[in-house]
């Protein structure tokens, strides 16, 4: 295996360009910096990341702590974060919990184990039990980074969207187009996610003098996986659909919800959304697609990941910022699948 100095040979600079290339440093012009990566690949080198990390304390590489993969929430906002992380010579090792308590400590020592500059966690967890402390204590002054949701813990960073004002913004545009009887689907509110939807869906029928039919309403209290399979929610709109006076209009908790929402309508024949107008919440790509297009709350995933990319960067460079939680607000978008009530 070559050494560096034999690169620096090859390639006609010094040790130190090839350092910075091997880092990933700006300064490099891209004309050299793409001679000294052909080198270093026709000569079979592999830096030992582990011998760098001891010498710079830092192993360049971060620990993603996702909840599951089915959330489509979750990959865009890992995409944005490691757009960021790749330009800065960060790689991020992910693991999944499976909202399982006891795999998220196992993935947690394991990623002290390999010493990761700063830890990421996207999604959503228990809204009543905040499990920061095994955290801390096992990685000790290692950054954590929460995205969508708030950890009121002073050594955490939190970057999320105001999920309980997208709620309010969805039921508060049903409302609006002239719907009385409206029906909510939504996550565990256990979960801060779905606890802050259903704040905001509250606030909104307040606010509009509506009073709060619980026949109207269906959450999960299981895993929260279940969520994003669009069937859980086929069986909830029969359950209520068959109330005596059944809603002009569902929102729902996520997008995949709303389309196994428009699935049951279009199978009773109920047209949408002319017998009944559909909300959801993520403005996942498919939104655009369904038929009706679905009106979505759009929470900007990618953007997010970014922004959480650059925020980590800056802590790990220039030290932790004071200002530790930073809010988002979601953006209604207005698609063909909620229309005025016809009355």
């Amino acid at each position: 295996m070559a050494s560096i100095k034999e690169i620096a040979k090859t390639a006609g600079v010094s040790t130190a360009t090839v350092s910075r290339v091997l880092n990933n440093h700006p300064s490099v012009r891209e004309q050299t910096r793409q001679r000294v990566q052909d080198i270093i690949l026709a000569l079979d080198y592999y830096p030992n990341a582990l011998a760098r990390g001891l010498k710079t304390r830092s192993s360049k590489t971060i620990g993603l702590l996702l909840p599951e993969i089915q959330n489509m929430f979750i990959p865009r906002v890992t995409l944005g974060l490691e757009e960021v992380l790749k330009e800065h010579g960060y790689i991020a090792l992910l693991s999944y919990t499976f909202y399982n308590d006891e795999e998220e400590c196992r993935n947690i020592l394991a990623f002290a184990e390999r010493k990761i500059d700063a830890l990421v966690h996207i999604g959503t967890r228990e809204y009543e039990q905040k499990k920061t402390q095994f955290m801390t204590n096992v990685l000790r002054d290692t950054p954590l980074f929460f995205v969508n949701d708030f950890i009121p813990d002073n050594k955490a960073f939190c970057i999320y969207n105001d999920e309980e004002e997208g709620a309010y913004l969805a039921t508060k545009h049903l409302i609006e187009q002239g719907h009385t009887r409206i029906a909510f689907i939504n996550g565990n509110p256990f979960y801060t996610s779905y606890f802050n939807k259903r704040q905001g869906f509250h606030r909104a029928l307040d606010e509009a003098g509506l009073s709060f039919d619980s026949s109207l309403y269906a959450d999960y209290s299981l895993n929260l996986q279940m969520v994003y399979q669009p069937e859980e929610a086929y069986r909830l709109v029969e359950k209520i659909m068959r109330s005596p006076s059944p809603p002009t209009a569902f929102f729902a908790g996520s997008d995949l919800l709303a389309i196994g929402i428009m699935k049951c309508l279009h199978e009773k024949k109920i047209p949408i959304p002319e017998g009944c107008s559909v909300v959801g919440f993520d403005n996942i790509p498919m939104a655009q697609h369904t038929h009706p297009p679905l009106t979505t709350i759009d929470q900007k995933p990618r953007k997010l990941g970014r922004f959480t990319g650059k925020l980590l960067i800056t802590a790990l460079k220039e030290g932790p910022p004071e200002q530790k939680c930073y809010s988002f607000t979601p953006t209604l978008i207005v698609r063909e699948s909620s229309t005025p009530r016809k009355t």
